[in-house]
């Protein structure tokens, strides 16, 4: 078996660009081997324990209820279609009436007659309680033709879907293989952590979690994985830890506030034990904080992050019921972590080397995963980028991850900007399609021209003084007016004329 986990584990490095030596690999797995032993042999005795993957193996399934926030923001998506289609102002207003009155339900299906018949009397469409509220609604938009609209079908389809309460089938681990240890928080996930080996400051952290007597990973995929787990990516995960009778659930990734699902997975966890022990499946549950800070200690040489510390992150234990804990009974999260490289300790939690083999102080690009000098990287929001995977936006003075803008500061200088000083402290103009501080340029009612722009395209009207493109502005007597201005002055010499041919 230290063969294979030995060939899985080069896998993982070689993922993440880490260079490593044998000794170093075999100082950490034999340390799992040493502390994790009991662990392995316990989850064992579980019917559903997967040799392969080193876990017990579960289907469950989750309710995805629907998201108010999210029907309104794909509600008012059809909104703003339906602004762009030429119609009076009446049906518009219809339209959006009858829209809200259907997806404000925030239901599945029409729930009761009430809203059926507000939806007859604003726009016509027939309907009726426990049809299915997204067919109302592409009735609705049919009626009023924005099933035409080239966007219709991908803005509808999003608002369907946000309508409709879901079941997810996910596969389940509780997994004590090295490799879910640093694939904790695997590059390939739709979130991350600060344990990822892909610009993570906690790389450590993985190495001590996988070293300790007590710390297993409990983690959902897809439900078409049936091998390879650790190589997947991870669609929710949680750090689990037991010993003594004690049960840490640790904080849950990605949505920390989801108390539904922090509670199914507790009880799989506390019945896989309880069956693994072959005892009642009896726990106390114990929340608050102080709690949780008496049954739980940190190794003085762990480098993992210690998210159970904190009442944000919702940390519990469960004790179980005569098990015979005594008030000084606890478990100690974490151990201590080897060099990849030469299998000294490491003191450092953002790296998998010691000191003398630090890579010659690389770390990990967030962005594209070479390593690279720590004095050619940026550390920015918590994560390592090199030099080819951010800019430097000159006007905070600080590196984004995020695409700059060119664009011209005050002194008429062209610069790079970040995305939020762009829309802070610059304005577009359409003219010439470039972004300018507003000291080099002005405000007009139909937008903001730069000076040069301005200069070219713009001039006062004679008559109230209002700047106005030059092509829409109008030529009388040597004199020129805005559409409005124009319009009087025509009014004036129409009323002149006729003075003058009353007087004659």
């Amino acid at each position: 078996m230290n063969d294979d986990i030995k060939n899985q584990v080069y896998g993982v490095f070689d993922k993440y660009d880490k260079t490593y030596c044998n000794s170093g690999v075999m100082a950490n797995i034999q340390e799992w081997k040493n502390n994790k032993s009991w662990l392995v042999e316990l989850l064992r005795r579980h019917p559903s324990w997967n040799e392969d993957a080193l876990a017990v193996v579960f289907e469950v399934t989750h309710s995805r209820e629907i998201d108010k926030s999210k029907v309104n923001l794909h509600r008012h998506g059809l909104s703003r279609l339906i602004s762009e289609l030429e119609m009076t102002e009446d049906n518009r207003n219809k339209f959006i009436q009858s829209l809200d009155a259907v997806a404000l339900t925030y239901a599945k299906t029409l729930p009761g007659t009430d809203t059926a018949a507000l939806v007859k009397d604003y726009c016509g469409v027939t309907c009726v309680a426990g049809q299915k509220t997204s067919r109302i609604i592409n009735a609705i938009c049919k009626k009023y033709a924005l099933d035409k609209h080239p966007d219709y079908n991908a803005c509808f389809a999003k608002l369907a879907d946000s309508l409709n309460p879901m079941q997810i089938k996910r596969t389940a681990l509780l997994s004590v293989h090295p490799c879910d240890y640093l694939e904790m928080s695997n590059k390939h996930n739709s979130w991350s952590s600060c344990h990822c080996l892909a610009g993570g400051e906690y790389h450590g952290g993985t190495l001590s979690y996988m070293n300790d007597e007590c710390s297993m990973i409990f983690y959902t995929v897809d439900d078409d994985v049936t091998e390879g787990f650790y190589t997947a990516p991870k669609r929710t995960r949680q750090v689990f830890c037991f010993n003594n009778g004690i049960l840490l659930q640790s904080r849950l990734y990605p949505q920390t506030d989801d108390s539904e699902t922090r509670d199914i997975y507790r009880n799989i966890v506390q019945r896989a034990v309880a069956d693994c022990m072959g005892i009642p499946n009896l726990w106390t549950l114990k929340r608050e904080q102080d709690e949780v800070n008496q049954r739980v200690r940190t190794h003085e040489d762990a480098l993992n992050y210690r998210d159970y510390e904190y009442k944000c992150n919702k940390p519990n234990i469960s004790l179980l019921k005569n098990h015979n804990i005594s008030e000084d009974d606890y478990m100690l999260v974490g151990s201590t972590a080897y060099c990849i490289d030469c299998s000294e300790p490491i003191y450092e939690n953002n790296g998998l080397y010691c000191e003398s083999c630090s890579d010659d102080d690389c770390v990990s690009c967030y962005g594209c995963d070479h390593s690279v000098y720590e004095d050619d990287a940026h550390n920015i929001g918590g994560y390592w980028y090199c030099n080819e995977c951010c800019s430097y936006c000159d006007h905070c003075e600080e590196y984004t991850s995020g695409e700059v803008t060119d664009a011209y500061n005050r002194r008429g200088h062209r610069i790079s900007v970040c995305d939020y000083c762009r829309d802070e402290y610059y304005y577009y103009c359409e003219d010439c399609d470039d972004y300018y501080n507003e000291d080099n340029g002005r405000h007009l009612d139909d937008g903001f021209s730069c000076n040069e722009c301005f200069d070219s395209n713009y001039c006062a009207c004679d008559s109230c003084g209002e700047y106005i493109r030059i092509e829409d502005m109008e030529a009388i007597d040597y004199a020129s007016y805005c559409e409005s201005c124009a319009g009087k002055s025509r009014e004036e010499e129409v009323i002149a004329d006729a003075g003058y041919l009353m007087s004659a």
